[in-house]
C-alpha cells in the first residue's frame, strides 16, 4: 500500500474523507460539531496540516484512489515549573473510506504516522478520540496506545 504526502490535488478527496468522521461526530455530538463542516474552514485546517513545518498530512493509496488520510503534528513542549520539556507527536485526524475499511488502511496510516513522528524525535505520541468512537479505540489500542488521562465534561 502506497502512503505518501498529500498534495494540493488530493484536497477534494481528503475533504470528502473528513466528512465521514465529521458525520460520526455530528451524529453523536450535534451540540459540538457542524454537519457538514464549513468548507472553507475545513480546507484551511487541512492545508495547514499539509503545509506547516510541524504538521504532516499523509494519504493511503492502496490502488488508484486515495482511501484514507492521517494528519500529525510534532509539538515541542517547553519546560515549566511543573513540566519537563518533551516532544509530543500528536495524531489529529485519521479517516478511512467506509468502503475500504477492514483492509488495513487505517492501521497502515497509523503505523506510518507513528514511524514518521518517531523519526522526528517525538518521545511520546498522543491521539484523542471520543468515547463513542469504538473503531478508533480498537485501532489505537491494538497499536499499544493506552489511556493516559480522562477528559470529562458537564453539559448544560
Amino acid at each position: 500500500m502506497l502512503i505518501r504526502e498529500a498534495v494540493e490535488a488530493d484536497m477534494p478527496r481528503i475533504c470528502a474523507l473528513n466528512d465521514v468522521v465529521q458525520r460520526l461526530h455530528a451524529d453523536h455530538r450535534p451540540d459540538v460539531y457542524r454537519r457538514p463542516a464549513e468548507p472553507e474552514g475545513l480546507l484551511t485546517i487541512l492545508n495547514k496540516a499539509r503545509t506547516e513545518p510541524a504538521w504532516r498530512l499523509w494519504v493511503a493509496e492502496p490502488e488508484i484512489d486515495v482511501q484514507g488520510y492521517v494528519a500529525t503534528e510534532l509539538i515541542e513542549k517547553s519546560e515549566t515549573a511543573l513540566r519537563k520539556p518533551h516532544s509530543e507527536g500528536h495524531i489529529h485526524h485519521i479517516s478511512v473510506d467506509p468502503a475500504a475499511r477492514r483492509n488495513g488502511v487505517g492501521r497502515a496510516l497509523a503505523q506510518h504516522a507513528i514511524a514518521v513522528l518517531r523519526e522526528q524525535r517525538a518521545d511520546r505520541i498522543t491521539v484523542g478520540y471520543w468515547a463513542f468512537n469504538k473503531p478508533s479505540e480498537a485501532l489505537f489500542g491494538s497499536l499499544g496506545f493506552e489511556p493516559a488521562s480522562v477528559y470529562a465534561e458537564l453539559v448544560f
